[in-house]
C-alpha cells in the first residue's frame, strides 16, 4: 500500500513538473511573439539569453534556442550588423552540431544547418562558393527527409529567392516554397502566437515586391494586417512603402 501511495505520490510530481514546463515555454513563446510583432528585439534577446542560461535543457527547449538565435540573426544581419550577428552565428552552428548528435528533428535541424550556412555567408562573403552549394544541399535534403517541414521549405524558398541562377537560385520556385509554407502551418493549426507564421507570410510579400507583383504583395500584407494588426514593421513601414509605389 505504501509503494503504491508512492508511485502515486511520484506520477502527480511528475505531472507538476511537465505542466510548469508547458506553462513555461508557452510564456516564452508568447513574449516572442509579442517581441517580434512590436519590433523590441532587445526583449527577444533577453529571453533567449535567460534560455541560454540554464544549465539543464530538454531537448524541445534546445530546439527552440536554436530557433531563436536563428531569428536573432535574421534581425541583425538586416540591419547589417554583422559584428553583433557573428557570436550568435557561432551559437547556432554549436546548437546544430548538438542537436544533430541527439538526432533530434533531423529535417528541421538540417533546415537550420543550411540557414546558418548561409548566415555564415553573410558574415563572410567570401564563404558563398563553398558555402552557397552547401546550404542548399542541406536545404535540399531537410525537405526530402520530410516534404511538410515548414522549416525546411521557407529556408530552402530563401535560399532559392536570393542566390544567382547560376548557382541554383530560382524565384518562381521560392515563391511556391514560401506559400507552401505559409499554408502548411494554417493546415496544421500552428498560426497562433507563432512569430514565424508572420514571418513567412512577409517573406511572401517581400517576394512579391521584388519581382514586380504588386497587387499580390498588397493583398498578402492586407492578410497579415487583417490576421494581426499590431504587426508594426508592416502596418508602418513595409505596406505604407508598397501604397506609395
Amino acid at each position: 500500500m505504501e509503494r503504491k501511495n508512492g508511485l502515486n505520490a511520484l506520477w502527480v510530481l511528475l505531472l507538476f513538473f511537465a505542466v510548469a514546463f508547458c506553462a513555461e515555454a508557452t510564456e516564452r513563446k508568447e513574449t516572442i511573439y509579442k517581441a517580434y510583432i512590436n519590433g523590441k528585439m532587445d526583449v527577444w534577446k533577453q529571453v533567449m539569453t535567460e534560455l541560454e542560461s540554464e544549465s539543464v535543457r530538454s531537448p524541445s527547449e534546445q530546439l527552440e534556442l536554436l530557433e531563436y538565435y536563428y531569428g536573432y540573426v535574421g534581425f541583425l544581419l538586416g540591419q547589417d550588423r554583422t559584428a553583433q550577428a557573428k557570436p550568435y552565428v557561432k551559437k547556432g552552428i554549436e546548437q546544430i552540431a548538438l542537436l544533430e548528435k541527439k538526432r533530434i528533428q533531423p529535417a528541421t535541424v538540417l533546415a537550420y544547418k543550411g540557414a546558418f550556412a548561409g548566415y555564415s555567408i553573410a558574415l563572410n562573403k567570401i564563404k558563398a562558393v563553398s558555402l552557397g552549394p552547401k546550404s542548399l544541399a542541406y536545404l535540399s535534403e531537410a525537405i526530402q527527409k520530410d516534404p511538410k517541414n515548414v522549416q525546411a521549405m521557407a529556408d530552402y524558398a530563401n535560399a532559392l529567392f536570393f542566390a544567382p541562377a547560376m548557382f541554383g537560385g530560382d524565384r518562381d520556385m521560392a515563391v511556391k516554397l514560401y506559400l507552401s509554407a505559409v499554408k502548411q502551418l494554417e493546415r496544421n493549426q500552428k498560426t497562433t502566437s507563432n512569430w514565424f507564421y508572420l514571418h513567412s507570410m512577409t517573406a511572401v510579400a517581400h517576394a512579391y515586391v521584388e519581382m514586380g507583383q504588386l497587387q499580390q504583395a498588397k493583398q498578402m500584407y492586407q492578410k497579415i494586417l487583417k490576421f494581426e494588426p499590431d504587426f508594426s514593421w508592416v502596418r508602418d513601414e513595409l505596406y505604407p512603402k508598397l501604397i506609395e509605389k
